[in-house]
Parts: structure tokens; sequence; C-alpha cells
């Protein structure tokens, strides 16, 4: 499976990674990534330093935006 790092934060100790979810859409705003026969959304999550804080983040988006939006 293939991730990418969209953010670090070296005080707190953890990275936020995302992974694609086909036939997703974006639990804020219902818009899916890609073509229309390859549709998905990014599944976001903390990848902590220590095992206990790790773990998905709750919903599928399209974008940084819609998550930060969804959980503020």
């Amino acid at each position: 499976m293939v991730t990418i790092q969209t953010g670090r934060d070296p005080f707190n100790r953890w990275t936020v990674r995302k992974r694609i979810v086909h036939l997703a859409a974006c639990t804020w705003c219902g818009q899916s990534r890609g073509e229309e026969n390859n549709r998905y959304a990014w599944q976001y999550y903390l990848d902590a330093d220590s095992t206990r804080d790790s773990g998905d983040i709750k919903g599928r988006f399209c974008g940084i935006g819609c998550l930060n939006s969804y959980h503020s």
C-alpha cells in the first residue's frame, strides 16, 4: 500500500500520512477525486513514534482542507 506523508511535528513526535480509499466520497463535502470510473478519497492517519497514539483519523476526505474543517 502506498502512503504519502503530508506533515510532521517533531516536537509531538508524530507524522500525518494519507492513503487512497477507492470508491469513496469525502465525509465533509461529499466530493471525490479522480476520473469517473476511478473515484477515490484520502484516509488520513497518525503515525506516532509511540504506537499508543497511532491510528486512523475519523472520516475520508478529498483534501486536507476538508479534514481540518470537519474536525474543527
